[in-house]
């Protein structure tokens, strides 16, 4: 006659159920994670080299007081021999030394265990120590009376032996989607930064129907080049990066560099004809940029194999001729 015992289990299975579905759901929503472009991404970068070569005596170094040399392998920590293998989680800057966004909470379109779309709707300031991006720093010296500081290249891919380099489909859409950033200080000083840039490293391959989650009715990263401002969080700003264009060319065989309009200077250096000037500190950051339309899925589990960056030097009556 009494049916409660039996109602109470069959309440308690329905209980259990419906917990076991919100678990489902917020495991799924988990798997989306920071970014509002990518659902998911243990892409990393290793190898990370940089090289000062020019027909001007400019030196490089992984350490203020080290060795220079002409070429130097750089590391997040200074140290030889390692490279970077923490999780690039996709952030956004348009200002490196103020910091990078990044996604800590999203809203679906879905009801229940259905989420449907899946899109970013809260962000936060990324903590160093969670290693969302590169950072390491190098040093550049000339013993010239006065040297201007351009980026002749920046390379990514695997070396094929013969003094270039191999890019996969796998490095062409990592490339897209990344970005490299660079803070320059004064002479000889390890706080004042006096100028910084950011530049796209591919803007030439992108990623046919891009996955990605951008909320209903925005298309910022779509159709321009967008970013988000550290100092307003949630804030997406029109920002257009540097990119090839900005370049000096460099020529390997003869050390010859020519400047045009658009090239873009990094610093300049100076010494004193025979003895080196003061060291000048260059941050430099790689990270995925979240408001890249590239940055998207599709990036799972890539790695960008190798990258290297050439500093070229020129004297400031050359670069003007």
């Amino acid at each position: 006659m009494n049916h409660r015992p039996g109602r109470v289990r069959q309440l308690r299975r329905q209980l259990a159920f419906a917990f076991a579905a919100l678990l489902i759901a917020f495991a799924a929503t988990a798997a989306a994670t920071f970014a509002w472009y990518i659902y998911n991404t243990s892409a990393h970068t290793t190898k990370v080299k940089l090289a000062a070569g020019t027909s001007i005596n400019l030196q490089i170094s992984n350490q203020r007081d080290g060795k220079y040399e002409s070429a130097a392998t750089l590391n997040p920590d200074g140290g030889a021999g390692q490279s970077f293998v923490g999780i690039l989680t996709p952030v956004s800057t348009n200002d490196v030394r103020a910091g990078f966004q990044k996604a800590v909470g999203f809203e679906s379109t879905g009801t229940g265990t259905g989420l449907g779309g899946l899109w970013a709707s809260a962000f936060g300031l990324s903590q160093p120590e969670e290693r969302d991006y590169y950072k390491t720093s190098l040093y550049l010296r000339t013993n010239a009376p006065a040297v201007d500081v351009y980026l002749a290249d920046i390379d990514y891919g695997a070396p094929d032996g013969s003094g270039g380099v191999t890019k996969t489909e796998q490095d062409r859409l990592m490339s897209t989607a990344m970005r490299i950033g660079f803070a320059v200080y004064a002479p000889g000083s390890d706080s004042e930064v006096t100028a910084q840039y950011i530049y796209a490293l591919n803007e030439e391959d992108h990623i046919a129907a891009p996955n990605n989650n951008t909320a209903p009715g925005q298309s910022f990263g779509q159709t321009g080049s967008f970013a988000m401002d550290p100092a307003r969080l949630g804030q997406v700003v029109p920002f257009t990066p540097y990119n090839k264009t900005n370049f000096c060319s460099y020529d390997k065989a003869t050390g010859a560099v020519e400047t045009a309009a658009q090239s873009v200077r990094l610093c300049p250096l100076s010494g004193s004809g025979t003895e080196y000037g003061a060291a000048t500190r260059v941050d430099v950051y790689l990270w995925l940029e979240g408001c890249d339309p590239d940055c998207t899925n599709e990036l799972c589990g890539m790695t960008l194999s190798n990258l290297s960056i050439l500093f070229a030097g020129v004297s400031p009556e050359e670069a003007a001729a």
